[in-house]
């Protein structure tokens, strides 16, 4: 099931502090914010996201990042993944598999090797 709020239903539940920030950012455009981005970036996203629309999301990311020729930025998407990068399993939730792999990996090829003395 996917919900679907508008900027007035989120005016109609009053009251509440995490509808009032998302209330603040409903129309927020990250791209400017991307643009001026310089460091590396990692954007993991899961598949099955109701909390952030992912194709839109990673077009803006190459939409900004192609304007401020970035280079240096990896676009991970996880299959049957959620918000938390979690998926459903007999035993309960846990993260995907790969994901903390992933980070594992992109974190060790940009830090420097270990001085052994």
């Amino acid at each position: 099931m996917r919900l679907v709020v508008n900027q007035e239903s989120y005016r109609l539940a009053a009251g509440s502090k995490e509808l009032a920030f998302l209330a603040g950012i409903v129309d927020h455009d990250p791209v400017p914010v991307l643009e001026a981005i310089r460091c590396p970036v990692l954007a993991i996203f899961g598949e099955e996201d109701t909390l952030v629309p992912v194709p839109r999301s990673i077009e803006a990311l190459e939409r900004a990042f192609a304007s401020s020729a970035h280079v240096d930025h990896e676009i991970a998407v996880f299959a049957d993944a959620d918000h938390s990068l979690r998926v459903s399993r007999p035993a309960g939730r846990a993260h995907v598999p790969g994901y903390i792999e992933l980070m594992i990996a992109w974190l060790a090829r940009r830090t420097p090797p270990r001085d052994s003395n």
